[in-house]
């Protein structure tokens, strides 16, 4: 299966960074080891502020070898690898995301639904960008119409689709995105932008 190639690669690309580093990953209590005030999540997020990149993907490693389903991993590798520009592995980690939080969302309790959905609708925008900047513009728009179908009020994801319409020269549907995103959040600054954009698009 694609999970299995997509450890594999992982785990390759661990053993060369220790090659490389000549360091050790610290261990799944060392990772936990993190002040009580920061999550998993910012402490990868420090660390990428830092530029510290190369520690910030042994830690994301160690955790997602520990635990493939763990979204805190899955969405710090992802972060890495968009960072450091490997679309392929960017897009490979984006698409093991959407399938495990489409899982999560499936299984959620009730009390975790609303969650649950939030971690689905962001992993598909995080696919609809990897697309988009390949150029991929179907793959684009269908990734960012599905996080709409959960979320259709949300300016991030309206934001992604405007961006889309106009990747693909699609001037009314673009104009109806950016509509509802000014219905979504009127005071977004990049509306003027859009509507400058669009204005050179014809119909």
């Amino acid at each position: 299966s694609r999970m299995y190639f997509l450890l594999i690669d992982v785990r390759e690309r661990h053993r060369v960074k220790l090659k490389i580093g000549g360091s050790t990953v610290r261990s799944e209590s060392d990772l936990e080891e993190q002040s009580e005030e920061m999550s998993f999540a910012e402490g990868i997020d420090k660390l990428l502020a830092k530029s510290k990149v190369i520690e910030a993907e042994k830690r994301c490693i160690a955790l997602f070898e520990h635990d493939t389903t763990s979204i805190d991993a899955c969405r710090g590798l992802l972060k890495i690898y968009k960072e450091k520009k490997e679309s392929d592995h960017a897009q490979d980690m984006a698409k093991y995301l959407t399938k495990l939080s489409l899982k999560r969302m499936r299984d959620a309790h009730p009390d975790e639904h609303a969650l649950r959905v939030s971690e689905y609708t962001e992993s598909m925008a995080d696919l609809a960008e990897i697309a988009l900047a390949n150029d991929d513009t179907a793959a684009a728009l269908a990734a960012a119409r599905q996080a709409l179908k959960y979320q259709e009020n949300n300016p991030k994801y309206l934001d992604l689709l405007v961006h889309v319409h106009v990747a693909r020269k699609e001037r009314l549907k673009a104009e109806k995105a950016v509509a509802l995103l000014e219905k979504a959040n009127p005071d977004n600054q990049k509306i003027a932008e859009f509507e400058k954009k669009i204005a050179e698009l014809s119909y």
